[in-house]
């Protein structure tokens, strides 16, 4: 049974095997952000292809609406996915976690396909793997819904299986396409972590779960410790969200602990994660063990 339902403006749909909802296609229990997806024709990175960070963007969706490109911040090289808002503007949803440490404008990165790979390489040799499969004949491509996905394809490139793809490793971002959740066979976790600053990615405090072994909530966790949950779902809404009436495109994690429904303009606020004291329960604050 799949349940379809509004949260903050937001449809998801709860899948869950263990506590009274099933799906039987696999034994997954997620909140997701839902998008009807297109079929397009694809700019792939083939077998033994490479892009280099001299050359922007790096790889474009088919229509144009996300590219992913290598990023500066903080003295770190990222290889991240950004949405296009226009020609001059550009919002990160995903970045490889692991950044490179920069040294100057001189030094190029490479992202390349090679024998089952998905690495990046720098000029002191292999710096990031991002996966690796025993299987020569992969393409990696970027999606119009801005997944990043490395695909095992057959002989006439139709694609056999997803290997590796960003939307299972996520960061302080959620968007159309995205799930939050476990996947109780093989143990995959989807949640979201916050930046410790805006520039300095890799060091984070902040995580929003999704609870399957309760009464189907979600978390904002510090370092552990629960500081804020979103309330009971009932009637297809959970009862401690804030309203809207507009549908949101994204869901963010700030470095502050607010959930908000716009990185660039904070106004809008899903959870003030930031005003939770530790004492109190108002507005689904929790009190800290």
């Amino acid at each position: 049974m799949v349940v379809w339902c509004w949260v903050a403006g937001l449809v998801i749909w709860i899948a869950e095997v263990d506590h009274g909802y099933q799906l039987k296609s696999s034994q997954v229990s997620v909140l997701a952000l839902l998008l009807i997806l297109g079929d397009w024709s694809c700019p792939i990175l083939k077998p033994g292809g490479t892009l280099s960070s001299f050359i922007r963007p790096q790889l474009d969706s088919p229509i144009g609406r996300f590219s992913l490109d290598f990023m500066l911040l903080a003295n770190y090289t990222y290889l991240g996915v950004s949405l296009v808002l226009s020609n001059d503007m550009r919002e990160f949803i995903w970045y490889a976690i692991l950044g490179i440490p920069f040294a100057n404008y001189s030094d190029e990165f490479i992202l390349e396909n090679k024998d089952g790979t998905l690495r990046i390489r720098g000029q002191g040799g292999i710096l990031i793997m991002l996966c690796s499969f025993a299987t020569n004949n992969t393409v990696a491509t970027l999606l119009d819904f801005g997944n990043f996905i490395f695909n095992d394809v057959y002989p006439n490139g139709s694609t056999k299986r997803a290997l590796w793809q960003s939307f299972d490793h996520l960061v302080d971002m959620l968007i159309p396409g995205m799930k939050l959740g476990v996947n109780h066979k093989t143990g995959q976790n989807w949640s979201l972590t916050a930046r410790l600053t805006s520039n300095i990615l890799n060091s984070r405090a902040f995580t929003l779960e999704w609870d399957p072994n309760g009464l189907l909530e979600l978390f904002i966790k510090h370092r552990g410790v629960v500081h804020w949950k979103c309330g009971v779902l009932y009637d297809f809404n959970f009862s401690l969200m804030y309203k809207t009436q507009s549908l949101p495109q994204t869901w963010v994690l700030t470095p502050m602990g607010k959930l908000v429904e716009n990185s660039l303009n904070e106004t809008v606020l899903t959870a003030r994660v930031n005003k939770c004291y530790g004492y109190d329960i108002n507005g689904g604050c929790q009190r800290w063990n």
